[in-house]
């Protein structure tokens, strides 16, 4: 009985033939699309996923009345962590992080690399593994450098790093750093993106000496560790 079913059935679509083909086409192509479309969102799902701490991170931001209507802005200014952090009891670790351009020296080898400046407490609060020299915290000095094993390798080749002295044009001048650590190479699934990794108050002037107490001068973003929720949406308002 079952058998007749399926020659009836085929029988029909043989005799549709181009209305069935069609149909076979846009289904495969819409379970296709379906199945792409899928994997795109569990990738941008998995973004960040490899930190211990995730939830307990929070990039703070702030909107902004435009006239285009309202904006979200995460720049802040100098003073803003510290007012932050001294205002709300929420926060138990706190990271600005600006990213920029560096040109690095050493030897006989001049690179550009992608720069982050953050605050000490960035180590504790984003899980970079650490794999030689200073595991506690590398950036404590402002004349100290971390970089990633790409980096390094790229830098200074089958030499150990921890300890070398490499220069970084800052303000027109060559200024001497200290390689203290190497952090493991980031997965693909991180927002974030460096080669070498610098204390915040070793930025060049512009960036960091002359916005000092200055409200006015927003050009970097601010994480936090363990802050409400409550206090959040406190911010957003």
């Amino acid at each position: 009985m079952i058998l007749n079913y399926f020659k009836i059935a085929l029988r029909n679509l043989w005799k549709n033939r181009t209305f069935t083909a069609l149909n076979m086409v846009g289904l495969t192509a819409a379970f296709g699309v379906a199945i792409l479309l899928a994997m795109f969102a569990f990738f941008q799902l998995s973004y960040d996923r490899f930190h211990d701490h995730g939830e307990n991170l929070y990039q703070v931001y702030s909107e902004d009345s435009e006239l285009n209507g309202i904006k979200a802005n995460i720049s802040k200014s100098e003073p803003f962590a510290s007012a932050l952090r001294d205002e709300i009891s929420g926060v138990e670790k706190i990271t600005r992080y600006n990213g920029s351009g560096v040109l690095l020296n050493y030897e006989d080898k001049q690179l550009q690399m992608n720069g982050a400046y953050v605050d000490p407490d960035f180590f504790y609060m984003f899980s970079y593994p650490i794999l030689k020299g200073d595991k506690k915290n590398p950036i404590t000095s402002e004349s100290s450098v971390a970089m990633t094993e790409l980096a390094a390798n790229r830098l200074f080749g089958d030499k150990n790093p921890i300890g070398q002295t490499v220069t970084i044009l800052r303000d027109e001048k060559n200024v001497p750093f200290t390689v203290t650590a190497i952090v493991e190479d980031f997965p693909n699934t991180s927002s974030m993106g460096f080669d070498v990794i610098l204390n915040f108050k070793s930025q060049p002037l512009h960036a960091y000496a002359l916005a000092i107490g200055r409200w006015d001068i927003q050009n970097h973003d601010v994480g936090t560790f363990r802050i409400m929720r409550s206090i959040c949406n406190f911010l957003k308002e």
